[in-house]
């Protein structure tokens, strides 16, 4: 289980380069869980200090007072620098743990899961310990447990056949444009899987492309400004493309490859340093650099940049989330218990004219565009564009 904690928010991020917080993750009682815990800081991994020591510890939710019924302090360095990551198994066999499943041989009182709130905390030699945000852990019930017992083999019945797997329903959503259908799978075949609903909602003036998950209804909203074109004439080139990359001095930030750091070879930047918006190519520095005047605007495009190094005058223009950022934020937003897995369907590319500003636009609503599936009568039903198509169950 990996977990990556933003030393700048001390909150559980989705990874180095996606600062989205997690509030909750889950586990499952009765297990020896290997952690892997890493830090970073403004997107960059970090190595603690030497003298470090990591500790994770999870109470029942709201009970402060209560001991940990889990606690793991002996997790250790594994690489260095940027690589480093601290390991551990924390036990999810514990007594106390066992205590809040009233695991008394009556199978009508037995909880599915129990929240627990969790931390880290790390102590740097005899100094203060600082630790992260606090976050819900939800821990299921095992299912397969010590001593289980084989269940009872019927005969085969006369006449009958090997049963044919279920297949995961899925659904294409291609909205107007070039090189931006995604094609959506159910991560479950069956009833899990038929009801999921997928809605593109209006893009928001915003960077980020967000997902939102209410049961099975998944809603995306493209922002108007997740990526930034670079245009003009001018000498050394910089990307044409470049997609949200995080944040930088409290606003959002585009780089060529979607990470932070200015001295990446290749990375392309563009991001606010406190008083004016700035625009480099980095190779081994800034070979190529671009600024306006003192500015707070929340975003570059249309404001007018000068250049500092080499030639030209560059035009930045704000364009929608691409096809691509729609599938990384669908794959990273859904919930532990995945819904559905996207993927390209077809080519999805980051070229300026691959997945225009209008594409996802048009506030899609639930009797329109967007794909629902539904099985009934022995039939498996997918609705697509306002039409109903249907499969025999026992075609597929």
């Amino acid at each position: 289980m990996r977990f990556v904690i933003d030393l700048d928010t001390l909150e559980l991020i989705a990874s180095a380069t996606d600062r989205q917080a997690i509030a909750q993750v889950q586990g499952k009682r009765g297990d020896e869980t290997p952690f892997e815990v890493s830090f970073v800081r403004a997107g960059v991994a970090e190595e603690l200090a030497g003298s470090t020591v990591l500790t994770f510890g999870a109470k029942p939710f709201g009970k402060y007072d209560a001991g940990a019924v889990v606690l793991n302090s002996d997790f250790t360095l594994s690489g260095t620098g940027t690589t480093a990551k601290y390991l551990a198994s924390p036990s999810f066999n514990t007594a106390e743990l066992n205590d809040l499943y009233l695991i008394d041989a009556d199978d009508s009182n037995d909880p599915a899961y129990v929240d627990l709130m969790a931390e880290f905390t790390w102590q740097i030699g005899s100094g203060a310990p600082t630790s992260t945000k606090t976050f819900i852990f939800r821990v299921h019930n095992d299912v397969v447990r010590d001593a289980e017992l084989d269940p009872t083999a019927l005969p085969t019945p006369v006449g009958t056949t090997a049963p044919v797997n279920a297949v995961a329903a899925t659904g294409i959503m291609n909205p107007t444009g070039a090189d931006n259908s995604i094609l959506y799978t159910a991560d479950n075949a069956g009833a899990a899987g038929n009801n999921i609903s997928l809605q593109y909602l209006t893009p928001a003036t915003q960077a980020t492309t967000t997902v939102a998950v209410v049961g099975s209804a998944i809603a995306v909203t493209p922002g108007t400004k997740a990526r930034m074109l670079i245009s003009g004439t001018f000498s050394p080139s910089i990307a044409p493309v470049l997609i949200y990359a995080g944040t930088a001095n409290g606003k959002a930030m585009w780089s060529e490859d979607g990470t932070q750091g200015g001295a990446l070879t290749g990375n392309d930047q563009l991001y606010y340093d406190g008083t004016k918006w700035l625009l480099f190519m980095t190779t081994v520095g800034p070979d190529y650099s671009a600024q306006t005047a003192a500015t707070s605007a929340d975003y570059p495009d249309g404001l007018a940049f000068t250049v500092v190094t080499g030639t030209g005058t560059p035009t930045v223009t704000a364009a929608t989330s691409s096809a691509a950022q729609v599938i990384a934020a669908v794959n990273l937003s859904t919930p532990a218990a995945a819904l559905v897995t996207a993927s390209a369907s077809g080519t999805v590319t980051e070229a300026v004219a691959a997945v225009a500003a209008t594409n996802l636009t048009g506030g899609v609503t639930a009797t329109a565009s967007p794909p629902y599936i539904r099985t009934a009568g022995g039939f498996l039903y997918i609705q697509e564009a306002g039409t109903w198509k249907k499969t025999a169950l026992s075609a597929l």
